[in-house]
């Protein structure tokens, strides 16, 4: 093989290893402006394949996106374990903010909750799923 082949190639992967890190730090930074984890990822992998197009969207959605604070210290009191991954979140949160699920399980009258894998109804106060044996609550 010639030698401008092999300058091509090596400028082609030091792009790609340029376009890899660029897209890393895209869907980082979307984590912490509140995108969620499945944003995130499109936006990271979206770069990776058309990075020409998905720079510049991002930069116009990342400004148009709310400013999110993302606390990094919760402090005792005002949060809430989820339900489903055991992730600590705000208390008045509505959607986890790492699994993305509902905080609150369903609680019938009759004493039972659902599970949120299999929809088999255990008792409130069971840690684990009777049906399916995933863990249906965390307890703090």
């Amino acid at each position: 093989m010639s030698t401008k082949f092999w300058i091509f190639f090596g400028l082609f992967a030091v792009c790609w290893y340029f376009v890899g890190f660029v897209a890393w730090r895209i869907q980082i930074d979307a984590l912490k402006r509140g995108f969620g984890r499945t944003a995130a990822n499109f936006w990271g992998v979206g770069t990776v394949f058309l990075p020409f197009i998905f720079i510049p969207l991002y930069i116009v959605f990342k400004r148009a996106a709310p400013k999110y604070v993302v606390d990094t210290e919760l402090k005792p009191g005002t949060t809430t374990l989820c339900p489903h991954c055991g992730e600590m979140n705000p208390k008045n949160a509505e959607l986890c903010r790492k699994c993305e699920k509902k905080m609150a399980l369903e609680v019938f009258e009759a004493g039972l909750k659902q599970c949120p894998n299999c929809a088999a109804m255990n008792p409130v106060d069971a840690e684990y799923c009777e049906k399916c044996k995933e863990r249906i609550s965390f307890k703090e």
